[in-house]
C-alpha cells in the first residue's frame, strides 16, 4: 500500500539537444531524489555530441527517453506531455538542476490538489558562480498583474491542464509565457504560490539570452491585453543585465554584498561548484 505522502505522481520532463556539458548534472539531480513516485522523461532532439551516452548511463532510472529530430524546444516539450502519466508535470532544463535531493519530497508535501503550484528558482550566473532568488510575487494578485513571468521551472502543473492547452510551437522562445498567461487569467484554474526555491536555473540558457524573445513576449502581452510598453522595458533591462553579468567578473564582490550569494550544492556533477573552485580559489 502506497504511503499517503507518495500519493502524487510527479512527471519531470527534460528536453535537450547537444547538452553533453550539462546534462549529467541535470539527470543526477532528478534520479537522486528521495521522493520515490517520480516519472522522469527525457526528449532529445537527435544529439550528436555524446549526450545520448550520458542518458544511457542512467536509463535504468529514466521512465522514458527518446532521441529523434523535432521542431524545436516546445515541440519536444509537447512530446514529453504526451508520454507523461503523472498527476503533475514539471519541466527541468538540460542546463538546470534541482536544488537538492529532497526537494520533490518537500514540494509534494505542499500540494493539496491545486491546479498549479508555483515555487521560486535560483538564477545562476555561469561565469561568476553566484546565485540569486527569482520569485513569483508579481503574479500572486492577477488583478494588479503587470505582465512579468513567474519562474517557469518552478511550476508544477496538473497534467489535465495540458488537455486544454499545450505549448504553441509557433513561438521559439516564449511559449511557456503564453501557457502561463492563458491559465493565470482562467478563473477556473487554481494557483498556489510558495517561496521555496526548487531549481538552479542557468542564466545562459536560450530563453535568457535570445534577443528575439522580447518580440514574442510583446506579441503575447498584446494578445492578453497587458500594458506592453512598461513590461517590454523591464524585459530589455533584464536582458542587458544578464549579458553584462556573464562577462564582468569584476563586479562579483559587489553583487555578493547585494542579493547574490555564493553557489553551493551537493551535486557531484555540478559545473558551478567545480568552476568556482578552479577560478576563484
Amino acid at each position: 500500500m502506497m504511503r499517503k505522502q507518495y500519493f502524487w505522481k510527479i512527471s519531470i520532463i527534460t528536453v535537450c539537444y547537444n547538452a553533453v556539458k550539462t546534462i549529467e548534472q541535470t539527470i543526477y539531480s532528478v534520479v537522486s531524489q528521495t521522493y520515490p513516485n517520480i516519472e522522469y522523461i527525457i526528449i532529445d532532439g537527435n544529439s550528436m555530441d555524446g549526450t545520448i551516452d550520458i542518458i544511457k548511463k542512467y536509463e535504468d532510472k529514466i521512465a522514458y527517453w527518446v532521441s529523434e529530430p523535432d521542431n524545436g524546444i516546445y515541440d519536444a516539450m509537447n512530446k514529453g506531455i504526451d508520454i507523461a502519466t503523472g498527476d503533475y508535470i514539471q519541466f527541468l532544463g538540460a542546463d538546470d538542476a534541482l536544488v537538492n535531493d529532497y526537494i520533490i519530497d518537500q514540494i509534494v508535501s505542499m500540494i493539496h490538489g491545486e491546479d498549479i503550484l508555483s515555487a521560486n528558482i535560483l538564477n545562476i550566473n555561469d561565469t561568476l558562480f553566484i546565485q540569486a532568488k527569482s520569485n513569483n510575487h508579481v503574479s500572486r494578485d492577477n488583478s494588479n498583474y503587470n505582465g512579468e513571468m513567474i519562474p517557469h521551472p518552478g511550476m508544477f502543473c496538473k497534467r489535465k491542464l495540458f488537455a486544454k492547452k499545450k505549448f504553441n510551437i509557433n513561438y521559439k522562445i516564449a511559449a511557456d509565457y503564453d501557457f502561463f498567461l492563458f491559465f493565470l487569467f482562467d478563473q477556473n484554474v487554481s494557483f498556489k504560490f510558495i517561496d521555496i526555491p526548487v531549481v538552479f536555473f542557468s542564466m545562459m540558457g536560450i530563453s535568457s539570452t535570445n534577443k528575439n524573445g522580447n518580440m514574442e513576449h510583446k506579441n503575447i502581452m498584446t494578445k492578453y491585453g497587458i500594458n506592453v510598453n512598461k513590461i517590454t522595458k523591464n524585459f530589455c533591462i533584464k536582458g542587458y543585465i544578464k549579458r553584462l553579468l556573464s562577462i564582468l567578473g569584476i563586479i562579483r564582490p559587489i553583487l555578493l554584498k547585494c542579493n547574490w550569494e555564493e553557489h553551493i550544492c551537493t551535486n557531484p556533477y555540478c559545473r558551478w561548484c567545480k568552476g568556482k573552485g578552479e577560478k576563484y580559489d
